[in-house]
């Protein structure tokens, strides 16, 4: 008895450890700096626009054992129209982003809560007919290139929880 006891004890330190050193490692080596330069560039090549993120942080311990992924002022911004600077087409104050590590580690997302602080979102449409959302053709208004697949990032996405607080929706 006295053995299945010291094993549990051993047991349960070595998890305690694997943890804290595991969040360490997310807070001095996934540095806001870095995850900005990993996910502004991502953000921009799957959206077409210029994306800014004010902050952006990783915990382990906000929904253990799930991941959390804080993301500050993000901003979706319109391309100006000449000289004229335009509205931005999406401003969010704080997005929270909880997932399972281990369906990541099978390239599948499995979200169990995302949650949205403020979202602003502007659709406008132009005299000549043009939106600020998000074009689904390339330049010039041909179709894009569908002979070329290209294969998924993740295998599935999975989201169990969505909350928006305070949002706003606008057409121009």
């Amino acid at each position: 008895m006295r053995t299945l006891k010291k094993v549990l004890i051993i047991l349960f330190a070595g998890v305690v450890v694997l943890v804290g050193v595991l969040a360490l490692f997310i807070k001095f080596y996934l540095t806001d700096e870095r995850l900005r330069a990993i996910a502004e560039p991502a953000l921009e090549d799957a959206l077409g626009r210029e994306v800014t993120i004010g902050g952006l942080e990783v915990q382990l311990l906000r929904s253990f054992p799930d991941l959390s992924v804080g993301i500050d002022q993000l901003a979706v911004h319109t391309p100006p129209a000449g000289e004229e600077p335009r509205p931005d087409l999406a401003n969010v104050e704080r997005i929270w982003v909880d997932m399972r590590l281990l369906p990541l580690l099978r390239s599948n997302v499995h979200v169990t809560a995302l949650e949205i602080d403020t979202p602003q979102i502007l659709a406008e449409v132009y005299d000549d007919f043009s939106s600020n959302l998000i074009e689904w053709t390339s330049k010039g208004g041909e179709p894009a290139d569908s002979s070329v697949e290209e294969a998924p990032a993740f295998h599935e996405i999975t989201v169990e929880r969505i909350l928006i607080r305070n949002g706003q929706i606008g057409y121009l």
